[in-house]
């Protein structure tokens, strides 16, 4: 090939890169451009419970969340746009606790916690009231009364077998002439 023609080439080629094209375009959704995070520093008495806070912008895809305590996950879901969502989570009296908060496309964000309730009895539901007979009195005399009935069947079966079996053979005492009462037993 002559040294004109490659010339010609490359300067063909360098032209045409310098011309602007158009950028492609995203092949993703577009998000919300940021969602806030804010976690309570401190639980709050009597219940233990620390507030994450998640609030996402105008506009924009609901982004998936995902909150994990102490590395167990507890609970994900999604935010929608403009919306704000709350989430309570447990934190065990006189401890503290690392919270974590992974959103998709923005990454996880950290907190550390801390319950000072210390001394109060915590309710994570609600209890109804105790009413009616002790359940373990109850069980008590049903095992009871199980065991005497069993022990009194053991005990009559035990007097009933075994029987005493003859010495000698059974005779029928029949006359050979009348008709037998069973006429399949042999004898």
């Amino acid at each position: 090939m002559p040294t004109g023609i490659r010339l010609a080439l490359v300067a063909l080629v360098l032209s045409l890169s310098a011309i602007p094209l158009p950028a492609a375009a995203s092949a993703e959704p577009e998000g919300p451009e940021r969602i806030d995070v804010d976690v309570d520093r401190k639980a709050g008495c009597p219940q233990s419970t620390v507030a994450v806070t998640l609030s996402a912008e105008e506009g924009g895809g609901e982004p998936r969340f995902t909150i994990y305590r102490n590395g167990d996950r507890i609970t994900d879901g999604v935010v929608s746009p403009g919306k704000t969502r709350t989430e309570r989570i447990y934190v065990r009296p006189g401890r503290s606790a690392r919270i974590k908060v992974t959103i998709s496309g923005q990454g996880t964000s950290t907190f550390t916690t801390k319950s000072t309730c210390r001394g109060m009895k915590v309710h994570r539901g609600a209890h109804l009231p105790r009413t009616g007979p002790a359940t373990d009195l109850m069980a008590k005399l049903a095992t009871a009364s199980g065991l005497l009935l069993t022990g009194g069947i053991i005990w009559w079966y035990g007097s009933v077998w075994p029987r005493r079996t003859p010495a000698a053979p059974i005779t029928v005492t029949r006359s050979p002439t009348a008709r037998r009462r069973y006429p399949d037993l042999d004898l």
